[in-house]
């Protein structure tokens, strides 16, 4: 599928730090339909002879690729430096390519009614397009990790004392998986700490906490790290890694503690540019 939008930010690229555009740069054909990632390859069992399935698991199979088009903002001219130089095709190659596996891609456009959409993504193809023996395009292939895009990073705090609930609400797309985010805690009294998501009574428990120590939980990549030296900090850890709802999320914890919340939201929006 080949995109057009007015920004493109993909590692240290942005593609307004140059004298660049996408161009409209259509392949010629016009697809009708548009693989987004989302169908579901759906593992199923019968009983015995029973007409009715039972449903075991669901995933996505899938990963949407997309090619953005770049030229100089006034390719066409007769003058030299308005096609690609070989330092300028380094430049680019070294910026796209130069780190291996997913990073974050965000494509920006002003037709879009939200534009900060997020995409995990690989360059799995570099293209040159030639006028002669001038380089006058540079093609863009990406693919993503999967049909889904991510909102913005959000952040929020808060300070709640014990037995006190306070509510986070997270508006993912994704109805069937937990938003796994990162969290900062810290206490202001020692002991046991105890953090709950009443919503669906999921309880975090840490013990041994000291006063003012911070803890660092990393939901995604089940990473646990303190702010004070603690070679055993796994053996006071219940595993039970923090997760958010879709919708509303009521939290209690039974200290006084100061929280900091670190989350991106899933968007199921395909490619809409």
């Amino acid at each position: 599928m080949v995109i057009t939008c007015d920004d493109l930010i993909f590692n240290d690229f942005r593609m307004s730090d140059f004298d660049l555009v996408c161009s409209n740069g259509s392949d010629g054909l016009i697809d009708d339909t548009e693989d987004m990632g989302l169908t579901p390859t759906i593992t199923k069992v019968f009983t015995g002879e029973s007409p009715r399935s039972k449903f075991i698991s669901q995933k996505y199979d899938n990963n949407p690729q997309i090619t953005v088009k770049l030229m100089k903002m006034s390719c066409g001219s007769i003058f030299d430096d308005n096609y690609f130089t070989e330092n300028d095709l380094r430049m680019l190659n070294r910026l796209l390519t130069g780190k291996p596996g997913y990073s974050w891609l965000k494509i920006i456009s002003e037709q879009s009614n939200e534009t900060e959409y997020y995409y995990r993504a690989k360059v799995i193809a570099i293209e040159y397009e030639r006028l002669g023996r001038q380089i006058v395009g540079y093609n863009i292939t990406f693919e993503t990790d999967g049909g889904q895009a991510y909102s913005e990073e959000q952040t929020v705090k808060y300070t709640v004392n014990a037995n006190t609930y306070f509510y986070l609400y997270c508006n993912s797309d994704d109805l069937h998986n937990y938003t796994l985010p990162v969290i900062k805690i810290t206490p202001t009294s020692a002991g046991s700490m105890s953090l709950v998501n009443v919503t669906d009574s999921w309880d975090t428990v840490v013990n041994n906490m000291n006063a003012n120590e911070t803890l660092t939980i990393d939901s995604q990549n089940e990473l646990i790290s303190s702010s004070r030296s603690r070679t055993y900090i796994l053996n006071d850890f219940n595993l039970h890694w923090p997760r958010l709802l879709s919708g509303k999320n009521t939290f209690m914890c039974n200290r006084k503690i100061n929280i900091e919340i670190t989350f991106r939201a899933q968007r199921k929006v395909g490619f809409v540019l």
